[in-house]
């Protein structure tokens, strides 16, 4: 089903799905500074939106600003820290960084949190 972002946004301003496709439109388009304000406004409607931290996240890793990334995705935890999908994307982008450590630890928190994921002894 394709949906077209603005009239998402029309139909239902409170819901993040127009915004992270307008994100990603403008991300494809490579106009990032206003991709990021896209995806920004999505996790101001959605702080659980998923698709929104990690257009977001893809956007700054594309800028190889990794700190950045960490940082908002560390923010967003913080502000719904039982979302186990946000700590599968921080693993992601700590081995990205090549920090073993730090990765590890995010996708096991994200295991615990989501009891139907199987993680190795």
């Amino acid at each position: 089903m394709k949906v077209d972002a603005r009239k998402a946004i029309e139909f239902a301003p409170e819901s993040s799905t127009g915004y992270v496709e307008m994100g990603s439109l403008n991300f494809v388009k490579q106009n990032l500074p206003a991709a990021e304000n896209w995806y920004k406004q999505a996790l101001t409607h959605d702080p659980n939106s998923l698709d929104a931290l990690e257009g977001l996240a893809k956007l700054y890793l594309t800028q190889k600003q990794p700190d950045k990334a960490l940082t908002l995705i560390n923010g967003q935890i913080a502000r719904s820290p039982a979302n186990s999908e946000f700590y599968d994307l921080l693993g992601t982008v700590e081995l990205s960084k090549g920090d073993l450590p730090a990765a590890d630890a995010a996708l096991k928190k994200s295991a615990e949190l989501n009891k139907n994921t199987w993680m190795p002894p």
